[in-house]
């Protein structure tokens, strides 16, 4: 009789221990950090996430600091990554008592990120200069979190740039390329204000020029005023860094000088050809595609599509003379995209 007494203790004994090892096993689990991602909108565009499934292919770089001291690196740039239906990433748990600000984006293995900027909650990036090679670049923000899922809304941080054409006189245009010229291509990032900062001294600035070849040339015949749509192969478009566009000036400025001593102006570049039907003649590129040149202007805007319309009349010489052929740029802004989408929150294996 004691003998079973005995082993009815160890069973209890044992039994008691699982029990709180269980109960240890969840409160630890309760504390480790999971994330629940969302888009908040919803699109079809090349070289651009277009929904959650699409982030969902992707891995996002998260990095977590104390909400009281952001110099205070939790962990950093940890990758997050959509495995098995869910989202996971390495187990980490809530300090005691210490709210988290979180920081992400995507995607987190792109070549164009030039550094982390941990104490200030920036990075720098540069944005390719081939059109195939402008990819989306989503960011999110989650401060002051403690011991709940962390929840990781993404949002356009670039600007996406669209043309179209309209030609009101009696004229065939055919357009091989557009080029914007003397822009910004790298930038500094901040979490915190959903902003970029171009560099501002002269010196520092970068006259890049970004090339938007079309598929194919178009062409219009007018006086049309319907608009079309002037698209790169594989439906490509500009993504470009968010600035103000200073326009080259036309009092007596060349090319020449917008590129250099007039401390990089910005203009288009219109690789064209202009057939006359009134007269039966080329004014543009009679033997092959010539160029017209036009000043570009405007302020580019975080999550923002900009489409300009090239409305065909008159343009400029490289010397800055005007030509007959007027083109008039008018912009439509509109956000990049919208409605929500959730993917779920993050598990851990």
């Amino acid at each position: 009789m004691k003998k079973k007494n005995i082993i009815r203790t160890a069973f209890i004994a044992i039994a008691l221990l699982t029990t709180a090892c269980s109960q240890e096993h969840e409160l630890v689990e309760s504390n480790a950090i999971a994330f629940d991602v969302s888009t908040s909108w919803h699109n079809t565009r090349a070289l651009s996430y277009a929904d959650v499934t699409d982030l969902q292919a992707s891995t996002i770089f998260v990095t977590a600091k104390f909400t009281s001291d952001n110099t205070h690196v939790h962990f950093q740039d940890e990758p997050l990554s959509y495995v098995s239906s869910a989202w996971s990433i390495n187990k980490y748990y809530w300090a005691p008592e210490t709210p988290m600000d979180f920081f992400a984006r995507a995607p987190h293995d792109d070549a164009n990120f030039i550094e982390d900027i941990v104490n200030t909650n920036t990075f720098r990036y540069q944005v390719p200069a081939g059109l195939t090679n402008q990819t989306d670049l989503l960011c999110a923000v989650s401060t002051n979190k403690y011991k709940e899922v962390v929840p990781l809304a993404f949002n356009h941080t670039l600007s996406q740039i669209c043309f179209t054409a309209t030609v009101e006189e009696n004229w065939v245009i055919t357009i091989n390329s557009i080029t914007i010229n003397n822009i910004y291509d790298t930038g500094i990032y901040n979490y915190n204000t959903n902003t970029w900062t171009v560099p501002s001294a002269t010196s520092d600035k970068q006259d890049k020029d970004y090339l938007f070849t079309l598929a194919s040339p178009v062409s219009i015949t007018g006086p049309e005023a319907t608009t079309t749509a002037l698209t790169a192969a594989d439906s490509h478009v500009l993504i470009l860094l968010p600035q103000t566009l200073v326009p080259w000036t036309l009092d007596g400025k060349t090319i020449t000088q917008a590129n250099t001593e007039d401390n990089y102006k910005c203009y288009l570049d219109i690789e064209c050809r202009i057939w006359d039907n009134s007269i039966g003649n080329y004014l543009v590129g009679a033997n092959d595609f010539g160029h017209i040149y036009v000043p570009f202007s405007g302020t580019w805007l975080v999550g923002k599509k900009y489409t300009y319309n090239l409305a065909f009349g008159d343009g400029y010489k490289p010397n800055g003379d005007p030509t007959t052929q007027l083109v008039i740029i008018k912009s439509t802004i509109t956000d990049w995209a919208e409605n929500a989408q959730k993917s779920g929150w993050a598990v851990f294996d």
